[in-house]
């Protein structure tokens, strides 16, 4: 009698032990929905202070949201609309990509980092990740269509400005920044052997043209160099870069390192697509550095 008196008493006690882990359980969930709400509606305000271009506060709200919250998907989208908005697209990008990392299956940034590297120039990258978006993300009526749109219209406008396709002009980029790596890297013969490649496919790269030969003036062969940059200056008269650098290279000696005088960039990202000038930015810096040796 008594031995099931105590059994009764364990299935007692057992049951109102669950039953408490239950409502531990409940209330814990209603605390981080309460929280995640809390949150939404945070960068819900942040986000509608980006579209006032109030950027100093939202930057302030979502900085306190993220130290509350450092692997929130949703908070580093944020930053990325924040960033891309005032300007700075390549922070921008960074946070989105992060955003992407912590939460793959929300659309939203996927499309946003795409017209960003689309605002950017960085096409191939583009297409990539609309593609990661329509492979990974959860549906999404709206980001979807326009990514499908955002793909048209490009191809059409590629096709139209240097008739080729959109997937080969893609190709030409992926492989202008591995020869862009390798310059930057100082593997000068790799990065020629790169360049050539995507001259093989466009003679009329100019960028590339010119990037060889920078390549052959790191290498001290003078006329090469000079051969390359009259190149690139045949195609686009306008390209201060290889100006810039054939000017410097004229004054040398064959077999000569030239050295940190010659320019390394991405000359159309760098300067005409923000509307500015290589000769006046060097100008500038060389007025300022003056100023400060005087001063």
């Amino acid at each position: 009698m008594a031995k099931n008196q105590q059994q009764k008493q364990k299935k007692l006690q057992l049951k109102a032990a669950k039953r408490k882990k239950r409502e531990l359980e409940k209330k814990k969930k209603e605390i981080l929905r309460k929280q995640q709400d809390q949150l939404n509606d945070l960068i819900a305000y942040s986000l509608q202070l980006v579209q006032e271009k109030s950027y100093y506060e939202a930057e302030k709200l979502l900085n306190k949201a993220l130290s509350a919250h450092p692997d929130e998907g949703y908070i580093y989208y944020a930053y990325g609309l924040l960033y891309v908005t005032s300007g700075h697209s390549d922070k921008g990008i960074i946070a989105l990509e992060r955003a992407i990392i912590l939460d793959h299956k929300f659309a939203p940034s996927y499309f946003n980092l795409a017209m960003a590297y689309y605002k950017s120039t960085y096409l191939h990258k583009m297409l990539d990740t609309l593609n990661q978006m329509f492979d990974q993300a959860s549906y999404d009526e709206e980001c979807f269509t326009l990514g499908k749109k955002l793909i048209k219209d490009t191809e059409e406008l590629i096709k139209k400005n240097d008739n080729i396709s959109l997937e080969d002009y893609c190709n030409n980029q992926r492989i202008f920044d591995q020869a862009f790596t390798f310059m930057s890297e100082k593997k000068y013969e790799q990065a020629i052997s790169s360049f050539s490649s995507l001259l093989a496919v466009d003679a009329t790269h100019v960028a590339s043209h010119g990037n060889i030969g920078i390549c052959y003036s790191q290498l001290g062969q003078r006329d090469l160099a000079i051969e390359f940059f009259d190149k690139a200056l045949e195609l686009d008269p306008n390209y201060e870069l290889a100006l810039f650098n054939k000017t410097i290279i004229e004054g040398k000696e064959e077999s000569e390192i030239i050295g940190s005088e010659i320019q390394s960039m991405e000359y159309y990202k760098d300067f005409p697509l923000q509307n500015k000038s290589l000769f006046e930015d060097t100008k500038m810096k060389l007025s300022h550095q003056k100023q400060k040796e005087m001063g």
